[in-house]
């Protein structure tokens, strides 16, 4: 049997039988005949995935585009800087800025580039994108699946788990990077199954510009790919065409990665992992918490170390989504018992990318872990080892069971037996039904961040592009966002990986810190002669002991733990004793205060 094909296995006789025994035996040839299957079947099958995925998509986009001031979480770092595409003159002199920008994959740069040259709004193109994502990671998982099972029911779950999968999560909706990571690695999986040359070459080249750590995954992958087993031995691939494909596809993905890693960066170098350890930010509270957990925790669970840690997210509906993703462990298991598992047979040796691409992702987590944080984050490679080989192989086993179970409903098998079949099929069908539904009823997906203080946003977008505002608070994160004006600091973009930007950012966190919370008003002069902000965004209740304790600034530690100590005694910050005088607009707990009236204690 040559690869990509797959037997015939021909109904027994009497499957045309009538009652329950022959619908069962007619539903085995729609969705679980290898080879055999009719074409309205697999139209139905190619169908149904995409338009389950478009569904998602669609209850995203209404949570996208409820209101004007609607943002997904991690857009506020990797896509608000990109309305410079609209308006050069937004953001000058912005440090946050210029470091997301300079950050940013050449290859998404030039996307957003080219769309807002179009007219489109980054922002919104970071909505409406992973529509086109989502797609392509649904098609490619069902051409895959049916290249290792031709069978539909195998096609559809696969298409139908990417889809749910990558909607559920944060990183598609995101618009940002990590959104391509599970389409672009689906793609290559399925051009690499059929030793697709040039599209592979062309893929592996797009995933360096758009989102390296799929690349890494995948020259990976492709490394893997070049050994076979031969009567137990690994054996390097005989076929002429592999050896070319995983050749040319590493030389590709070599040079592709070159200019990462000869280019220096005015931010960098990345921190250590001895340096992460010495800064609150790295445990637990803080910004990027990624030591101080439980082994299982840091090795498992956590969303920045963990080899699962989709899979045990208390914000979403990972968990018990994650129970029929879970069966594809079982896959060897059922391969390895053909004789109890009929279709097993049918499956074509390129299901073995899967353990492969299992193996690269592994290892990558491995590296990842030995060499903090050069290849950035353990839980990338890992988490795309789970969105996108886990669904395939548990694709794969639900569909091998599923022709189990209508087997032994079909004819010539014991009624009890074919009764207890039947009622557990029509379980599974509910519970399915359920699983591919329960998307469309979560309101944690997507991660999205609705902002709520409009006046606020209005005001500043009002004021001259080159303002700063100054603030400790959290709404900080979203006014780059709503309002396309700069901030001196925020919570959001704190992001400790690269020296160059984390360090001068955490000192005018700190620096921040002690003027707005400084009993002498001639510090908070100072803060604002030095620092030149045009605003203060204050909450009213900033100036109380529990509210440092709690705020995103209680990590940082003596310094929040003092103040929070000063403000028990009975101290009031001149920025407090300044607040009715100077402030210029209130909305809920939101104060915006002029930094020159401030400066001047409250006189001008």
């Amino acid at each position: 049997m040559t690869a990509g094909t797959t037997p015939v296995i021909s109904p027994p006789a009497g499957a045309d039988g009538g009652g329950e025994v022959g619908r069962s035996e007619r539903l085995r040839r729609w969705l679980t005949l290898p080879g055999g299957a009719s074409p309205a079947a697999w139209r139905l099958a190619l169908a149904s995935a995409p338009v389950l995925s478009t569904l998602y998509a669609a209850y995203n986009l209404h949570k996208a585009f409820l209101t004007p001031y609607v943002v997904q979480d991690d857009a506020r770092q990797h896509v608000f800087w990109m309305r410079r595409f609209l308006d050069p003159g937004l953001f000058p002199n912005d440090p946050i800025a210029d470091y997301f920008q300079a950050i940013a994959p050449a290859g998404y740069a030039w996307l957003y580039h080219v769309l807002a040259a179009a007219g489109l709004d980054p922002l919104a193109v970071s909505k409406v994108l992973p529509v086109a994502l989502g797609w392509i990671a649904v098609v490619s998982g069902f051409a895959l699946a049916r290249r290792m099972l031709n069978v539909p029911a195998a096609a559809f779950l696969a298409g139908a788990f990417l889809g749910q999968g990558v909607w559920t999560s944060d990183d598609l909706p995101s618009g940002t990077p990590r959104a391509f990571g599970v389409p672009l690695v689906a793609a290559f999986l399925y051009l690499l199954s059929r030793r697709a040359l040039l599209p592979t070459l062309a893929i592996l080249a797009l995933q360096a510009l758009v989102y390296p750590q799929a690349l890494l995954i995948s020259a990976a992958t492709l490394a893997l790919w070049a050994v076979r087993l031969e009567n137990g031995r690994p054996r390097l691939a005989r076929d002429r065409r592999d050896r070319q494909l995983v050749v040319t596809g590493l030389a590709v993905a070599g040079l592709s990665l070159l200019p990462f890693v000869l280019r220096s960066s005015e931010f960098g170098p990345v921190l250590t992992a001895a340096e992460a350890r010495r800064l609150p930010e790295f445990w637990p509270q803080g910004r990027s918490d990624f030591f101080g957990f439980s082994p299982w925790k840091f090795w498992i669970e956590s969303q920045r170390s963990g080899l699962l840690p989709k899979f045990f997210s208390s914000a979403g509906p990972f968990l018990y989504l994650s129970i029929p993703l879970l069966s594809g462990f079982l896959l060897p298991r059922l391969l390895r018992r053909r004789a109890r598992w009929p279709l097993a047979a049918a499956v074509t040796p390129e299901v073995g990318l899967l353990a492969r691409f299992g193996a690269a992702s592994l290892l990558l987590f491995a590296a990842a872990h030995a060499t903090l944080f050069r290849l950035h984050l353990p839980s990338r490679y890992s988490g795309l080892g789970a969105h996108v080989g886990l669904p395939l192989a548990a694709a794969l086993t639900l569909a091998i069971a599923l022709d189990r179970g209508l087997r032994a409903a079909g004819p010539g098998s014991e009624p009890r037996r074919a009764g207890r079949a039947q009622a557990g099929l029509a379980a599974a069908a509910v519970l399915g039904v359920a699983l591919l539904v329960s998307p469309l009823l979560q309101r944690t997906a997507g991660d999205y961040v609705v902002g709520e203080a409009l006046a606020v946003y209005g005001f500043f977008a009002s004021q001259p592009r080159d303002v700063r505002i100054a603030s400790l608070s959290i709404e900080a994160n979203n006014i780059p966002s709503f309002s396309r004006r700069s901030v001196l600091v925020s919570r959001e973009t704190l992001i400790p990986y690269h020296t160059g930007y984390f360090r001068p950012a955490r000192e005018r966190v700190l620096d921040l810190l002690r003027a707005e919370y400084a009993s002498d008003p001639r510090v908070l002069a100072d803060f604002v002669r030095r620092t030149r902000p045009d605003f203060f965004l204050v909450e009213s209740d900033a100036f109380t002991p529990t509210w440092v304790r709690q705020a995103w600034i209680g990590q940082f530690h003596p310094q929040s733990d003092e103040i929070a100590r000063t403000l028990e005694r009975g101290s009031v910050p001149a920025l407090a004793r300044v607040m009715d005088r100077c402030a210029v607009l209130r909305e809920n707990n939101l104060v915006v205060l002029p930094a020159a009236c401030v400066a001047a204690g409250g006189e001008s």
